[in-house]
């Protein structure tokens, strides 16, 4: 496992933002995500943007 970065549910605000999800932040395979704000969370609490959702997301905003 490792760190990477992925469009993140925040979540305080509900917003996708881009966060870095860190590996081992919390213990054994437990990710720590940390959001531009500095807020980390335990991954439990955030949800991923898998990359079709985003597209789905980003085409309807375009509609609106």
């Amino acid at each position: 496992m490792s760190n990477f970065t992925a469009p993140t549910f925040h979540p305080k605000t509900g917003k996708i933002e881009q966060a870095t999800w860190m590996d081992d932040h919390f213990g054994h395979y437990a990710y720590g995500v940390q959001f531009p704000d500095g807020e980390i969370f335990h991954a439990h609490e955030c949800e991923r943007v898998r990359p079709k959702a985003m597209t789905e997301i980003e085409r309807l905003r375009l509609v609106d």
